[in-house]
């Protein structure tokens, strides 16, 4: 059995953001372990709303109402760090031998990175978010007239030959009368999204792509899936006279032009990144674009040998 080579969303949207950060990223193979406590959060968070979902859809409202949800997270967000920590360990102090001396170099460096101060305060914000997102459960889902299809549904697609496509979709529900689908992504955030993420293209492609590969994988029409981001927030906004909402929807345009154009974008990232055997192409032009928003979250941004961060 041949080896193929996979693709994601990540990939297509970091290189449509700076094709210079995907070829260091994905040809140069120049990636530092990152570790923080948001991704620790929205992991946590995530695993915990989707049991909670399964057990909504599976056992109904009454079993999944008596899920210790806070018990849940906590130990979500305490596997989460145990794991972070390992990992940081291993990337980090590779050259130390276990012992107490290891451990207590450990304790302090990665406390400066994830301190036991910050999950405490993770932990209540995560409190915050489910006893609300339990009181308008019924806004965001209908146990009766829905039926999840799957949580984490894999999506593959042959893009060529040894080339595939690979999304999860957090959740996929299907309306029992309708027959339509809800594709879902779940997204953690401090305070929410701004206009500004809301009309990045780069953003909204992740579940257009979503869509077109499921309708063209299960022969679905396009016009029987609906998608949505359901955004999470860890923060409310301080002074602010009207009720906030800790969990939003957020419809992104996904009609067929829309499909299209993002296809479009989509195999010109695969044009120029991969050959056609689905090797990644490592003679092709990869241009920086420097911009102040590329930049600001960049993991090349202070690292002059790699990007001098012009155009």
């Amino acid at each position: 059995m041949s080896y193929k080579s996979r693709v994601s969303y990540s990939q297509f949207s970091m290189w449509s953001q700076c094709p210079w950060k995907w070829k260091l990223s994905y040809i140069d193979k120049i990636r530092d372990y990152v570790s923080n406590i948001y991704m620790i959060f929205g992991t946590a968070v995530h695993y915990v709303l989707q049991m909670y979902l399964t057990a909504l859809y599976t056992n109904g409202a009454s079993y999944a109402s008596g899920l210790d949800l806070l018990e849940i997270l906590r130990e979500e967000l305490g596997k989460e760090y145990l794991k972070e920590k390992n990992h940081f360990a291993e990337n980090n102090l590779l050259d130390m031998e276990k012992g107490n001396e290891r451990n207590n170099l450990l304790d302090e460096q990665f406390d400066k990175l994830i301190s036991k101060q910050d999950m405490i305060e993770f932990y209540y914000d995560g409190q915050k978010i489910f006893d609300w997102f339990l009181k308008h459960r019924t806004d965001f889902f209908n146990s009766v007239d829905e039926e999840l299809i799957a949580i984490e549904f894999p999506i593959e697609e042959t893009i060529k030959p040894g080339l595939d496509f690979i999304a999860y979709v957090d959740v996929l529900i299907r309306n029992k009368k309708t027959k339509k689908y809800r594709i879902i992504d779940l997204k953690i955030t401090t305070k929410g999204w701004g206009s500004y993420k809301k009309n990045d293209v780069n953003t909204t492609a992740q579940l257009v792509l979503y869509k077109a590969f499921y309708a063209n994988k299960f022969n679905v029409d396009l016009k029987d899936i609906d998608v949505e981001f359901m955004i999470f927030k860890r923060k409310l906004y301080e002074d602010i006279p009207y009720k906030q909402k800790r969990v939003i929807q957020f419809v992104p345009a996904s009609g067929k032009p829309t499909v299209n154009k993002t296809l479009i974008r989509f195999n010109a990232f695969i044009d120029s990144c991969f050959d056609e055997k689905g090797n990644k192409n490592i003679n092709g032009l990869y241009p920086k674009i420097a911009t102040e928003n590329n930049c600001r979250f960049c993991m090349y941004a202070d690292r002059p040998e790699l990007c001098d961060r012009k155009n």
